[in-house]
C-alpha cells in the first residue's frame, strides 16, 4: 500500500512539473516581446543620438524625447507582462503563476525600486553622478534577470536554464574586473560611452530574454512532439 501511494506521489509530482513546464512554455511570446522592446529601445537611443549630432543646435525637447524612450519602454514591458499574466492566471497551476509574479516582482518592481532608490537616495544624500547612476541601475536589472532565470530553472528543473544563468553571472564578473568600455555615440564632439559590464546587461535583458523565449516556446514544441 505504501508503495502504491509513493508511486501516486511521483505520478502526481511528475504531471505538476509537466504542467508548470507547459504554462511556461505557452507565455514564451511575453519574454520574447519583452526582449524585443528592450532591443527596440536601446536602438532608437542610438538613432536618436545619431540625429542629435548631425544638428547645428538641439533643443530641450529633444533630450526631454531622447530620455523619455526608456519610460515608455518600462510602460509596454508592463502591459506586455499584465496581458500574458492574465492569460496565465486563467488556465495557469499555481506554481507556474507563482513564477511569472517573480518576475513580475523582479522585472517591475525591481525596476521602480531602482530608480526611486538611485534619485531619492543617492543623489540626493551622496550627490552621485549621472552615469554611476545609470551603471547602478543597468547592474540592478541584470542582477533581477540573473535572480529569475536561477528561480525558472530551478523549479522546473532546466539544466540549460540555469547554466545560462551561471555563465551569465561569470561573464558579467569577468567583464567588471576588466573595466573596459565602448563608444555608443557622439554628440558634437563628446561622446557618450558605456561599459563592457552594461552592454552585456543590456544584452540579457534583450537578446537573453528573446533566447529565453524562444527556447520556452521550442521545449513546448518537442514535448507535444514527444507526446
Amino acid at each position: 500500500m505504501d508503495k502504491k501511494n509513493a508511486e501516486q506521489d511521483i505520478k502526481f509530482i511528475k504531471e505538476v512539473l509537466n504542467k508548470t513546464q507547459r504554462d511556461i512554455s505557452g507565455i514564451g511570446m511575453c519574454f520574447i516581446w519583452i526582449g524585443l522592446i528592450n532591443l527596440f529601445g536601446e536602438v532608437l537611443k542610438t538613432i536618436g543620438y545619431s540625429l542629435l549630432n548631425a544638428q547645428n543646435e538641439i533643443s530641450g525637447l529633444e533630450w526631454q524625447i531622447l530620455r523619455s524612450i526608456d519610460g515608455i519602454s518600462f510602460v509596454m514591458m508592463c502591459i506586455i507582462f499584465l496581458i500574458y499574466f492574465g492569460k496565465l492566471f486563467r488556465s495557469g497551476n499555481d506554481i507556474s503563476k507563482s513564477i511569472l509574479k517573480i518576475w513580475g516582482v523582479l522585472l517591475i518592481g525591481g525596476k521602480i525600486f531602482t530608480k526611486l532608490f538611485v534619485n531619492l537616495t543617492l543623489k540626493e544624500q551622496t550627490g552621485v553622478t549621472a552615469e554611476f547612476a545609470v551603471t547602478l541601475e543597468k547592474a540592478f536589472s541584470f542582477l533581477c534577470i540573473i535572480i529569475a532565470l536561477t528561480i525558472l530553472g530551478i523549479i522546473i528543473h532546466d539544466k540549460l536554464i540555469c547554466g545560462g544563468a551561471l555563465s551569465g553571472i561569470i561573464i558579467y564578473c569577468l567583464l567588471l574586473n576588466m573595466g573596459q568600455g565602448v563608444t555608443v555615440a557622439q554628440i558634437h564632439g563628446n561622446s557618450i560611452n558605456i561599459s563592457s559590464k552594461d552592454v552585456f546587461s543590456i544584452f540579457m535583458l534583450s537578446f537573453g530574454m528573446i533566447l529565453l523565449g524562444l527556447y520556452a516556446r521550442g521545449s513546448r514544441r518537442k514535448k507535444h512532439g514527444d507526446s
